[in-house]
């Protein structure tokens, strides 16, 4: 990925999508995985080549991470290539793939060692049949040419802000995530190559702006300013379309406190956030369909609140079930939670 000081960070980025991999799972059996993202962990990353598969030696690479003591795994999965017999339409399988299924067969014998698995995937560039039946997915430079890919020129570069990432990706991830049961998602270069002037982020930035997409890089420039700030929540767009926001509201529904995913076990997600003593909270979801109980039981919560009191505030804790969740869901307010005083 490359840096950029006006990106979300990695950190954040691999938290956002391991919440996003529990909320796509339907039954997940991740490894002990609580918190994985913070605790200190001894990392292996295989990147796979297209012709790799039906011919690498999987026994060889399960023996490394058994003999290097491997807590976790970043294995190639899909994107610009398939390494596992996809079904989403356009997605791209390795030629070498036949019958086989190197990335399932990898995050098996991974599992066996008991190991946190991320599946890798590179949403940063498409293949001619992409192109063809989709010429607005690719990235397009300052003189309106769809953008070829400087190393590899049998592909294209794709739009990290269009519907390529924010559509086609997400079927890809949501397949990866409930066909395997990962705990969590690494997109490589998934915040794009540079400037795209393709219909969707001229559409894009002109209604959200009023302005032209900027010629200049020079960040004195109005618009270019304008682009920077753009990008950026739009970046963050792609996060909130692929998993819901857990928040605490108060009785009256105005003030709220967002919740921290702090991890995630099997479908259940953990969220947490610290509150004044003396909060109530009222309960209530704002998906059709969908309810939560006074105990903040129901569809969304799985389970009462628990409550760590220090000092004048609490950390309050609340199982929230992936499985359970409404397709669709932006936002899941819990509540009826009261605090009350103690010694």
């Amino acid at each position: 990925m490359p840096s950029n000081d006006q990106d979300p960070n990695r950190r954040d980025f691999l938290l956002a999508t391991a919440i996003a991999a529990s909320t796509f799972a339907a039954a997940a059996q991740p490894a002990d995985a609580a918190g994985w993202f913070d605790r200190p962990m001894r990392w292996a990353q295989l990147t796979l080549v297209e012709n790799d598969p039906g011919k690498y030696d999987l026994n060889f690479w399960l023996d490394y991470f058994r003999r290097t003591h491997s807590d976790a795994a970043c294995l190639s999965a899909g994107g610009c290539v398939a390494y596992y017999p996809t079904k989403v339409p356009l997605h791209y399988r390795s030629q070498w793939l036949a019958g086989t299924d190197p990335f399932g067969d990898l995050v098996a014998g991974c599992r066996k060692l008991n190991m946190v698995v991320v599946a890798r995937t590179d949403p940063h560039a498409a293949h001619n049949d992409v192109a063809d039946a989709h010429p607005d997915w690719i990235a397009v430079d300052a003189d309106g040419k769809m953008r070829r890919h400087p190393v590899m020129p049998e592909l294209w570069v794709t739009c990290a802000l269009g519907p390529y990432n924010f559509e086609f990706m997400t079927e890809v991830t949501k397949e990866i995530v409930s066909t395997y049961k990962v705990d969590g998602i690494f997109s490589n270069r998934w915040t794009g190559s540079g400037m795209c002037y393709c219909e969707h982020c001229r559409q894009n930035f002109q209604s959200a702006t009023g302005m032209e997409l900027p010629r200049t890089t020079n960040p004195q420039d109005p618009s270019r300013r304008a682009y920077i700030a753009w990008r950026q929540e739009r970046l963050f767009d792609l996060w909130r379309a692929r998993l819901p926001i857990v928040v605490l509201a108060d009785r009256d529904g105005v003030g709220r406190v967002p919740l921290a995913m702090m991890g995630s076990s099997g479908s259940v997600l953990r969220y947490s956030a610290l509150v004044p003593i003396g909060s109530v909270y009222r309960a209530s979801i704002n998906a059709t369909g969908a309810s939560l109980s006074n105990s903040s039981q129901g569809v969304g919560a799985i389970g009462p609140p628990s409550a760590v009191i220090s000092g004048a505030s609490a950390t309050v804790q609340i199982p929230v079930s992936a499985t359970s969740v409404p397709t669709g869901t932006k936002e899941i307010i819990v509540g009826d939670i009261t605090i009350g005083p103690h010694d």
